[in-house]
């Protein structure tokens, strides 16, 4: 028995930054904005939009895709660093007005790693708990009301959106290895949010001085990026005995689209075996791998049982990485037996 993931959804906000318009507003070139990331939109959640919005739509939709009803839901774990509130959990909110009364639902704050983060906590429990047979794992962002807006280093980076997925209980396929880390003491140079927390309390100080930014040191980033994703795919291949041609699918978390053009070249893969699409959505932080693999699974006709490792680095220097057997596909109904068809085609 192994934990996989059976459904997925994503949402992007209706809303479009181009790189056109951001340019013009930073008085800058859109060449510059591209030379620098290769992103030539971003999806900028409306007025009315929060985590838990965005958070919705994508649970919906991963719901959806798996003929599921929300009260089979027994645990949902929200990954986000942009919440819709301090307290209570964001989760909470997604609980309710999805109705997956049954479900604990709970937060998880690790930036860009913050999915991957999650999926381990869903994965584990679900395999320690006999009672348990369905996890919602989401991550979603509104980033945009974070980034200063005349900060360009920055603001052109990234973009709002929300992933999800369905993990159950399998016989075949799913989770293989799951590896999770941090460097805190390094992460803490990197930037953050400096405002707004115990630390730091909201005061006219703090908005006078936008604290309540993101701030990034964005070349150390880059370098610490670089050297930990190169280590963290061959630790993740090398106990399996896998070479990087048995991946058909490697789906990063998406920083930059210039440093994702580099990665076939330094992880010895093919082009085509690095899933890309921060060209489109930007950076998303917590929300990129479940967006970019609900893209995928529609876009990339991933068969069952192929090999998918997840990569991420995010924020307070966090990595994690998650290698699976993809569990959906032609022959999904019967090699996933956990799904109960007693519980499938309720109102999502």
């Amino acid at each position: 028995m192994n934990v996989g993931i059976v459904g997925t959804g994503s949402y992007l906000p209706p809303n479009i930054l181009t790189s056109t318009d951001l340019a013009a507003k930073l008085n800058i070139t859109e060449e510059w904005i591209l030379e620098k990331t290769g992103i030539y939109q971003r999806h900028i959640a409306g007025p009315d939009e929060a985590a838990s919005d965005l958070a919705l739509a994508a649970s919906r939709r991963a719901l959806n895709s798996c003929q599921l009803s929300p009260s089979a839901i027994d645990l949902i774990i929200l990954a986000t660093s942009t919440g819709d509130q301090p307290v209570p959990a964001t989760a909470c909110r997604v609980q309710s007005i999805l109705e997956a009364n049954n479900s604990i639902p709970l937060d998880v704050s690790a930036g860009c790693s913050g999915f991957l983060y999650a999926l381990r906590i869903g994965r584990d429990m679900l395999m320690a708990s006999p009672d348990m047979r369905y996890a919602l794992i989401i991550g979603s962002e509104v980033t945009s009301r974070f980034v200063d807006y005349t900060d360009k280093r920055t603001c052109v980076l990234f973009g709002d959106g929300a992933g999800a997925v369905v993990l159950t209980k399998v016989h075949s396929g799913g989770i293989i290895r799951c590896v999770l880390g941090a460097d805190g003491h390094q992460g803490a140079e990197f930037g953050g949010v400096p405002g707004g927390g115990s630390r730091m309390p909201a005061s006219s100080t703090t908005l006078a001085s936008g604290s309540h930014y993101l701030r990034m040191n964005g070349r150390r980033i880059t370098k610490w990026v670089g050297d930990t994703i190169f280590k963290l795919f061959f630790d993740m291949l090398e106990p399996e005995k896998l070479s990087a041609s048995e991946m058909r699918l490697v789906v990063p978390h998406q920083p930059n689209g210039k440093m994702l053009d580099e990665w076939p070249q330094l992880l010895g893969l093919r082009v085509d075996q690095v899933y890309k699409n921060v060209q489109k959505v930007g950076n998303t932080s917590s929300a990129s791998i479940p967006i970019a693999l609900d893209q995928a699974a529609k876009d990339s006709n991933l068969r069952f049982g192929e090999l998918i490792l997840f990569l991420a680095v995010g924020g307070g220097g966090t990595w994690g990485a998650t290698l699976l057997r993809w569990c959906l596909g032609d022959d999904a109904v019967t090699s996933t037996p956990g799904l109960d068809s007693r519980l499938l085609g309720g109102t999502v």
